[in-house]
């Protein structure tokens, strides 16, 4: 597509990043749509929508069509990742959420969904005189569409509408969703109420570093294994690149499920997003540094388990009390600070690309904003809970 559109790779970045510009305006906006229509009716919405431009992108005929496109995109399928949170937060109990958001975000797509991708670009290619990055964006549009339509007749918005489970099925399950069954927090029902929190605000920015190599990992991570199997005079086809990217991808669904699983059973949030956060940096240097494909791969499956385990464990943490309204809003904002900051990753790693001629500059680079993220929990998830405890604790020692 680069070669065909003459696209430079910090071009690339900004095509790819661009996308987050209507993304970002459009999330709060779009989650409050949400609250008010329902999952069933907004999620469709989304998808349709997402699926149609997604189409479109096909047709591109220079840098300036797909900046375009890509930016309408982002305003398509703003509010689906914190939309999704907010659906799962109503169907499933605390317990359980974090592994169903692993299930729900993309190591598992990129294990499918790369080599699907690389089959049509190397086997596809030419066909009705059209080049294979035009087919893969028209033939993977298409589900979007029909996962749409799926979601108008079959899916239900929140439990209390759903007339498949018995009375006190459904109580139970209003009951142990969203706030899990603890005590209301004072969290207000506005966003400058949740702006105004500060603990809020730091695990926000904590989720944006997680996200930082999340987007680093997804979309370079085909790019990386090219420009290494150059470095040591390997021939990759696209199929190959593809497979190539799904291994790490298997691991990496298989550390961020079990990591996700323990945070979910010990209840512990803080200290498995910290650990998760050093374990990405760690994967990449390893990243940086490889010297083969087994290290190369070793450092993509870390990086890719790492970032979506943290980032469940995460997510729990913004919400911990909230009832229904405050909860959307709160997604909403996270995610938002998120994309605020995540967008220009794809940019940055590009620019950083075409200046120094390697990767590596970059990938320290998302090395330290792993760490950081370990940090902002830290001081989030502690600092300011004991510092809310001290004049509790003052007033029990007078009394």
């Amino acid at each position: 597509m680069n070669k065909d559109l003459g696209m430079t790779q910090a071009q690339f970045g900004i095509a790819s990043g661009i996308f987050f510009i209507g993304y970002l305006i459009f999330e709060i906006p779009s989650n409050y749509a949400l609250a008010k229509f329902g999952g069933r009716v907004w999620l469709a919405r989304i998808m349709i929508s997402w699926g149609v431009i997604s189409v479109a992108a096909g047709f591109v005929r220079n840098f300036s069509d797909l900046a375009i496109v890509r930016t309408v995109l982002g305003i398509a399928e703003a509010g689906s990742f914190p939309g999704m949170l907010y659906f799962i937060a109503l169907w499933f109990p605390r317990e359980l959420r974090g592994r169903v958001m692993v299930v729900c975000v993309l190591p598992l797509a990129v294990v499918f969904g790369t080599p699907v991708s690389t089959g049509i670009l190397q086997y596809m290619d030419g066909l009705f005189g059209l080049a294979g990055w035009r087919l893969l964006f028209m033939i993977e549009g298409l589900p979007a569409i029909l996962v749409g339509f799926a979601l108008l007749k079959y899916l239900t918005s929140r439990p209390a509408d759903a007339t498949w489970l018995s009375p006190a099925q459904r109580e139970w399950l209003i009951g142990v969703s969203l706030d899990g069954g603890q005590p209301a927090s004072h969290a207000g029902s506005s966003m400058w109420a949740v702006m105004r929190n500060p603990q809020v605000v730091l695990f926000a920015l904590a989720y944006a570093c997680l996200m930082c190599g999340l987007n680093a990992n997804f979309f370079f991570a085909p790019q990386i294994i090219s420009a290494f199997g150059k470095l040591v005079h390997a021939k990759l086809s696209y199929m190959e690149i593809g497979l190539l990217t799904s291994v790490p991808s298997c691991f990496a669904v298989v550390i961020s499920y079990l990591w996700a699983r323990h945070s979910d059973r010990t209840g512990e949030r803080v200290l498995h997003v910290a650990g998760a956060a050093i374990g990405a940096a760690i994967g990449l240097v390893i990243l940086a540094n490889a010297a083969s494909f087994v290290t190369l791969l070793l450092g993509l499956a870390l990086l890719g388990g790492c970032v979506v385990g943290g980032a469940s464990a995460v997510l729990q943490l913004p919400t911990r009390g909230m009832a229904d309204k405050p909860a959307a809003i709160t997604f909403a904002f996270v995610n938002s600070v998120s994309v605020l900051f995540s967008s220009l990753i794809p940019y940055v790693m590009g620019k950083m690309t075409d200046v120094t001629g390697s990767y590596v500059a970059a990938l320290y680079l998302i090395g330290g904003l792993m760490v950081l993220a370990a940090v902002l929990v830290v001081v989030g998830g502690y600092f300011f809970e004991r510092r809310d405890e001290l004049p509790n604790a003052r007033l029990q020692e007078t009394a």
